[in-house]
């Protein structure tokens, strides 16, 4: 009996008192995040750009890719929460 109250009363409460606070917060940091990954996107395509004239197709290809990887992965996160 009072295992149990401790276990689901006192340490329940605890942890899901703190993830109810923190969820508000990590919602607003993703968002944020979701919201500068286009200049992020924008900014890798202009050094694959600068790469790519410079004559590093291979490095241009794979820095474009990251970063469309990387644009995307975000905008999902986003849109989970």
């Amino acid at each position: 009996m009072i295992n149990n109250i401790f276990v689901y009363g006192v340490i329940g409460k605890g942890i899901k008192g703190l993830s109810n606070k923190l969820d508000p917060i990590f919602v607003d940091i993703v968002n944020e995040i979701s919201s500068l990954s286009w200049k992020a996107l924008v900014t890798v395509l202009v050094i694959a750009g600068i790469l790519w004239l410079f004559g590093n197709e291979f490095g241009a290809k794979k820095v474009a890719r990251n970063g469309i990887y990387g644009f995307l992965l975000i905008q999902v996160a986003a849109m989970l929460l």
